[in-house]
């Protein structure tokens, strides 16, 4: 399904309709001054509703500001858990101005023009600059998950993290950040995957293997496993490819 575009009062009352019946049953209103048809809204998942809210946000913003943080994950894709995203989050190139608001919260950070792009109508982070920002503003657990999706879907590489983490280095929970990015891992294969991966980390239970095929002493696959322990006892008599 298409991603239905908000409609801003102005537009609408040129467009022919009456105040009378943008209040009525048939529009439903996602902010202040713009509007969606209640179809549509019926239809969309709570990531495609907040993006939604994230366009009409733009639409009454400064121009300049760029979506980000968890706003910015969902744009580009990425699993999510734990996460609160009643809020759009914004990124102004600025030194001050930072301010939270019932349906926003604008961040003031320098932005390279490099670190953003466009993904269908929004201007957003790129891939690593949003998911360091994430990693250096929520907790370890919330920021894995999303890192490691942006990893498997091939949207960002441990070496450009890496350089993004260079380049915030300066900037508030870039330690914390530096943590999560050296734990993240593009092959746990959902949420929930790399959800145990933290449990097992926080058991103090040695790292596994991920997405290992188990093979006879013959090279013949008979098993791939999420985790596999290769020193562990049960492991003892296979061979680990």
């Amino acid at each position: 399904m298409d991603m239905p575009v908000p409609m801003e009062r102005r537009r609408a009352i040129a467009a022919g309709f009456t105040d009378r019946e943008l209040h009525g049953t048939r529009w439903r209103r996602v902010r202040r001054g713009v509007y969606l048809d209640s179809e549509r809204v019926a239809e969309l998942s709570l990531e495609e509703r907040h993006l939604v809210l994230a366009r009409a946000v733009c639409l009454a913003s400064d121009p300049h500001a760029v979506v980000s943080h968890i706003s910015a994950a969902l744009a580009h894709g990425f699993a999510h858990w734990g996460v609160t995203t009643n809020r759009v989050h914004l990124t102004r190139d600025r030194a001050s101005g930072a301010r939270t608001a019932r349906q926003v919260v604008l961040h003031a950070a320098r932005l390279e023009p490099d670190e953003v792009v466009r993904c269908g109508r929004l201007m957003v982070t790129s891939p690593a600059r949003t998911v360091v920002d994430l990693a250096r503003t929520i907790p370890l657990e919330h920021s894995v998950v999303i890192g490691d999706s942006a990893l498997r879907l091939g949207a960002v590489t441990h070496a450009e993290l890496l350089e993004q983490l260079a380049r915030s280095k300066c900037r508030p929970g870039n330690s914390a950040a530096r943590r999560a990015v050296a734990f993240m891992d593009g092959r746990a294969e959902s949420v929930g995957e790399s959800r145990s991966r933290i449990a097992m980390r926080a058991a103090g239970l040695p790292s596994p293997e991920l997405q290992a095929r188990i093979t006879t002493p013959e090279g013949a696959c008979v098993a791939r496993v999420d985790f596999l322990f290769p020193n562990s006892a049960s492991s003892a008599n296979s061979t680990v490819s």
